[in-house]
């Protein structure tokens, strides 16, 4: 096998792998978005004393 069907055979193999998981819904997101302004938030607070 040469080095570009290994290449091939490895990307293939990943496709294969990151199809199989589950498409995150857009609620996960917006859970997300808050934790990452609770944490701005808790910067900004350290800022402030």
């Amino acid at each position: 096998m040469t080095k570009i069907e290994k290449a091939v055979k490895i990307v293939s193999d990943l496709y294969e792998f990151y199809r199989r998981i589950p498409k995150v819904s857009s609620h996960g997101s917006a859970r997300d978005e808050k934790y990452n302004q609770a944490l701005q938030r808790t910067a900004r607070e350290r800022d402030r004393r």
